[in-house]
């Protein structure tokens, strides 16, 4: 009767599911006819499986395929599934993401800072929890339309669910702390420039990268600084050479 905002609509949902298995679908993504027989099939017709992720392809409004995007894990553990992500070799979408619906309602939904990145906390604990599956198939389309909500919130919001999901991540592999904190400040620092390069006029989106900058400890610089300090000296190292040659 009232708008109560996306997420508190999320777990409304979630609240209201009756099967063995939920899966949320966000404005026009697509399944696959078969992506729930895949799935099950893959764990047996289990029902105790925290949550099973196909691959996924990105579409456009005219269902002209942008990229796809392969589950491609290295390893069955949970640090193998991260590592995986930071290397860009796995993305997780809600739309390829089954999740179990009685281990969902027991950690609470799906809440992070912002909730930005709220559906891959949800993800990663149940993984934790609950053991998970990777099918490298892609059996579902994730619709990217221009203007997306995305980059519409603002990029602080985003670095700051980034972090709490980062440390998160530390908490549930705290053997491998320091390896999960150095590679994924770098890789959040990725994801969060290109939102910051969504961000208009000029001068705030170089604000928005002060911010990515700032977040990160300053170890991760902007892709444009980030070639200035590498990519240019190599380039003036290779010409004194061949002078020299």
């Amino acid at each position: 009767k009232e708008n109560i905002g996306p997420n508190n609509n999320f777990n409304f949902c979630v609240s209201q599911a009756r099967g063995d298995y939920f899966i949320l679908l966000q404005d026009d993504d697509l399944l696959d006819p078969d992506f729930v027989e895949t799935c099950v099939k893959a764990v047996d017709y289990r029902t105790d499986i925290g949550i099973i992720r196909t691959g996924t392809r990105i579409i456009d409004d005219n269902n002209n395929l942008i990229k796809e995007s392969p589950n491609n894990v290295n390893g069955e553990s949970l640090y193998d599934l991260i590592i995986s992500w930071f290397l860009f070799k796995t993305a997780f979408y809600l739309c390829s993401t089954m999740f179990n619906a009685k281990g969902l309602k027991a950690i609470g939904g799906f809440r992070s800072k912002h909730n930005l990145f709220q559906d891959v906390v949800a993800e990663l604990k149940l993984a934790s929890i609950m053991g998970f599956k990777n099918i490298p198939d892609i059996k579902a389309s994730f619709r990217k339309h221009p203007g997306e909500m995305t980059f519409a919130s603002k990029v602080i919001n985003w670095c700051e669910d980034s972090l709490y999901l980062l440390y998160l991540i530390a908490e549930l592999i705290p053997d491998e702390r320091k390896t999960i904190l150095k590679k994924g400040k770098k890789f959040f620092a990725h994801l969060n420039y290109n939102r910051a390069y969504a961000v208009k006029p000029l001068k705030d989106r170089i604000k928005a990268y002060y911010i990515v900058f700032k977040t990160f400890g300053y170890t991760e610089p902007p892709p444009l600084i980030k070639r200035l300090i590498i990519v240019n000296p190599i380039y003036r190292g290779i010409g004194y050479i061949k002078r020299r040659i």
